[in-house]
């Protein structure tokens, strides 16, 4: 067998064990959950939506990272002031298990999903906040010292995605623990009466696939929830492998 022979037959070897992770992509669903509630207190105007990630070619997802833009919009958080002074200080990022499919006062708090068992944070640590600021009275739910339904300025559908920024902003890294390492993750939970938007990394192994996009809820005239980009497309960052330490 000469050279030239020898030469590209490695290279077909090394395409063919490459070619499905180079080909894979990320995609985003948003699933819809419903109004949040827990027993008979509803949280109405409201919907709580979960954000999937997955990635192509049964490439099992080993973490994700949302980092510094993660999830921003029009958010409710349920935050807390242990002092019972009124002054929500406390955050609640997650990850937390209640995605509105059981009762749960976290029903009605916008965070990253999971359990301990399931996670490892990778710092910096999972964080929210509302730059704007926040009141309390836009989610309709009362709130007392200890416990705040806090929310930011309302956003109008035709915003500007950079002022998604000015809305609430969650971000942070997990690691999926090697038992729980599936094709789809259940990223976050989202509580918004509005819009918000996503991006990040999903990573199998080194391999870095990048992603993208936003949801709205419907206008006063909608008979649907817009789901944009839901199963969406998004390209691979760079035609390459993203750095594990992005």
């Amino acid at each position: 067998m000469n050279r030239a022979v020898v030469s590209g037959w490695v290279v077909a070897v090394v395409m063919s064990v490459w070619a499905p992770v180079a080909k894979a992509a990320a995609h985003l669903q948003f699933i819809d959950m419903g109004t949040p509630r827990n027993g008979a207190v509803v949280m109405n105007g409201w919907r709580g939506v979960v954000v999937r990630v997955s990635l192509d070619d049964g490439l099992p997802i080993t973490r994700i990272d949302l980092g510094a833009d993660g999830i921003s919009g029009g958010m409710a958080q349920r935050w807390t002031d242990p002092s019972g002074q009124g002054n929500y200080t406390q955050t609640s990022p997650g990850p937390i298990s209640a995605d509105n499919a059981f009762d749960s006062d976290f029903n009605f708090d916008s965070h990253l999903l999971g359990t301990p068992e399931m996670l490892t944070v990778v710092p910096p640590a999972p964080a929210e906040g509302i730059p704007a600021g926040f009141n309390t009275s836009r989610t309709g739910l009362p709130s007392d010292a200890f416990v705040g339904y806090v929310a930011p300025p309302v956003l109008n559908y035709d915003a500007d995605p950079i002022l998604l920024g000015l809305g609430g902003k969650l971000v942070g890294r997990l690691n999926v623990n090697p038992g729980f390492q599936a094709g789809a993750i259940d990223a976050a939970y989202i509580v918004t009466d509005s819009r918000f938007a996503v991006d990040g990394v999903a990573y199998s192994g080194t391999q870095g696939f990048g992603f993208g996009t936003g949801y709205r809820v419907p206008e006063p005239s909608g008979l649907a929830v817009w789901l944009i980009g839901a199963i969406s497309l998004v390209t691979q960052r760079g035609g390459r492998p993203t750095a594990p330490g992005r």
